[in-house]
């Protein structure tokens, strides 16, 4: 039911300065347009949701990568900002980890060492390196920095960027109007997208 007969049912005033819309005011020349602008607004956003995607999938096509943080173990391309390069800072943790892995060491296991060794986690050493997580780690104890979890282990040894993949679209929106994220599924044992 559109907001013009919604409002006044329920006793809202819903007042849109930009658009001259005034509940109060059902008879204004104003508020008859309010549903054509409404309407209109709601396609532009779709338009551009829709336009954004397509953008995407046109970086993904060509091999470039869309990330606010690179995996752990890989920096951002010095030159190519779209590109993963190896992070000689951090690839030494990723090693030791497959490393582990592969002489049969489960995700638990390896959980263990790496707190017993004292290794950074990946939320630390971006915390160091750029400042982010800083809510996290400003003012807490020494052993937050090493704080691994058996999860965080078993996504780096199912993340296919590891082996040379490079995987997108692993999660999407709810919808172009709401900005919850939900994980599609798996096609064929990899991600849809």
């Amino acid at each position: 039911m559109p907001k013009e007969y919604t409002f006044p049912k329920y006793g809202v005033r819903y007042i849109a300065i930009n658009d001259h819309f005034d509940t109060i005011d059902p008879n204004s020349t104003d508020n008859d347009m309010a549903g054509i602008k409404n309407w209109f607004n709601e396609f532009i956003a779709k338009d551009t949701s829709r336009k954004v995607k397509a953008a995407l999938h046109a970086k993904f096509a060509v091999g470039e990568c869309t990330f606010t943080t690179a995996p752990l173990g890989y920096m951002r391309h010095p030159e190519n900002k779209s590109k993963l390069a190896i992070d000689p800072d951090t690839a030494w943790i990723i090693e030791k980890i497959f490393n582990l892995a592969a002489r049969g060491a489960g995700a638990g296991k390896i959980t263990k060492v790496l707190i017993q060794e004292k290794i950074p986690t990946a939320g630390y050493i971006n915390y160091k390196k750029y400042g982010q997580f800083a809510k996290f780690y400003e003012n807490a104890p020494a052993e937050k920095a090493y704080a691994w979890v058996i999860r965080a282990v078993r996504d780096i040894l199912k993340d296919e960027t590891y082996i040379g993949n490079s995987v997108h679209g692993k999660q999407t929106n709810v919808s172009y109007k709401n900005k919850k994220t939900v994980k599609k599924p798996q096609v064929g044992g990899r991600d849809a997208g």
